[in-house]
């Protein structure tokens, strides 16, 4: 099973994101490690699971910065200032921990698809 990583870009109701999901198999939601990112990814999801019900989704908390967030270590996706600097993500720029939780965030999206 293929892995696509897409921006939905600003708005989960957009044709661009609803065209997107036709095919998908999981949807992945990224939010900051903050309380606005958290009520921001409970309202995305809610829109997905209304829009997309059949299509599981996986919320992953990202670190904002260097030290550690209210929820510690179990954000997700641990700071990277290749990340942080925004544009163009190369992996080779990436670092090896960052690499890491995006392996096992597919791992996530792949068990959610099959029900697991």
């Amino acid at each position: 099973m293929a892995v696509t990583v897409v921006d939905a870009g600003a708005s989960p109701r957009s044709r661009q994101t609803a065209a997107l999901l036709g095919t998908a198999h999981a949807i992945v939601v990224v939010a900051p490690d903050t309380d606005f990112g958290d009520e921001r990814a409970a309202a995305v999801r809610a829109v997905f699971s209304s829009s997309h019900p059949q299509i599981p989704v996986v919320t992953v908390r990202t670190r904002i910065n260097q030290e550690i967030n209210g929820s510690g270590d179990s954000a997700g996706m641990p700071y990277d200032r290749h990340l942080a600097a925004g544009g163009p993500i190369r992996l080779s720029r990436l670092g090896a921990l960052t690499r890491i939780a995006a392996t096992e965030i597919a791992g996530l999206a792949v068990a959610a698809a099959n029900g697991r």
